[in-house]
């Protein structure tokens, strides 16, 4: 099973250890609502603090390493080693979490998500949690247009699960075109409440669709080196929600890989560290036009009415609809070869 190593803290600071189970109770405590809010209420405190998590065996029992900020607000870091917290989160029927979510905030919901993806990657059951997740999503729906769109732990996880086993990927990916782009001072803006210049405006529309080719051509190059994680969640979608509504199969891949997946680097390189300096309006509104573009080409939608400015852009999305379908299908092809 893969782990990632727990940073050192830094020199000078105190090192924490606690491997006893007096805050969250026995192994497999109590039952019902007030058993679940008291685990709640204990693990805030780790979420808030959890950075990195690693799994090792000593002397024959697994230990997992939850390193952070103590949320004190001195920047302390410690290290806090919690084997009976790690065991009920990893029930294979992942009921704990689901709890955790709903009884949390937003942001707390938020922190969960982070925190059992770090958690469940190092432990090997990320895809196993992935595919609960999708089939309890469809299962709950009955019209595919409301599927992953509740504020529930379903759609966070699979946002914050592509991202970390993809990180790699979208930084050698996106990286190029990212800077390639904030490297120029010329504007993609079509919005005609934004520029008046109907010259200026058709040039724009030109360029745009001529930068989205280019995006999808090199992203759609990639594909064979997209990291098997996120290929299988691909494949598991597809397969789960094209079960109950097959005409969503392939949306929802591209919904994963572009909504999900790509679009929140193209919009806030920041986040993968791709830029090191603020950017400029002008650089943001050009990567904002770029995923949208992508998205409603993912979605398989045009753009209608409620973005006339962007109607022009519809060329784009009909020439490009094979080659979307393509790519979908090629993402979604390593189903049997991911054991669950």
């Amino acid at each position: 099973m893969t782990s990632s190593s727990a940073a050192p803290s830094p020199r000078g600071q105190p090192t924490l250890e606690r491997t006893g189970s007096k805050i969250f109770g026995s192994e497999e405590g109590g039952g019902g609502e007030g058993w679940a809010k008291s685990k709640r209420a204990s693990i805030r405190a780790l979420l808030r603090r959890s950075t990195t998590v690693s799994r090792e065996e000593r002397s024959g029992s697994v230990v997992y390493s939850i390193v952070g900020e103590s949320g004190s607000g001195g920047g302390e870091e410690r290290k806090i080693n919690y084997q009976p917290l790690a065991r009920l989160l990893v029930k294979k029927d992942f009921q704990l979490p689901q709890i955790l979510w709903d009884l949390s905030s937003i942001s707390e919901g938020e922190l969960i998500s982070k925190f059992l993806v770090k958690l469940y990657v190092a432990e090997g059951c990320g895809a196993s949690c992935l595919k609960l997740l999708i089939e309890d999503e469809v299962k709950r729906n009955n019209e595919d247009s409301t599927l992953f769109r509740a504020n529930n732990m379903s759609p966070k996880f699979i946002s914050e699960y592509s991202q970390y086993v993809g990180r790699e990927y979208l930084i050698a990916v996106l990286r190029p075109l990212i800077l390639q782009m904030v490297s120029s001072q010329e504007s993609l803006e079509v919005d005609d409440n934004k520029l008046q210049d109907e010259d200026a405006i058709r040039e724009n529309q030109r360029k745009l669709i001529k930068t989205c080719e280019q995006w999808f051509d090199a992203i759609a190059a990639t594909i064979d080196i997209c990291p098997l994680p996120i290929r299988c969640a691909c494949s598991l979608l597809k397969t789960i929600v094209g079960a109950k509504f097959p005409s969503a199969a392939s949306i929802s891949v591209g919904g994963l890989f572009f909504l999900r997946f790509i679009a929140p680097v193209i919009v806030a390189p920041e986040r993968l560290k791709i830029v090191d300096k603020p950017l400029s309006s002008l650089h943001r509104r050009n990567l904002i036009l770029v995923s949208k573009v992508l998205q409603n080409l993912s979605n398989n939608v045009p753009f209608g009415k409620k973005e006339a400015f962007m109607e022009p852009i519809n060329e784009f999305i009909e020439n490009y609809r094979p080659h979307m379908l393509s790519l979908q299908n090629s993402l979604a092809v390593c189903f049997s070869l991911f054991p669950f």
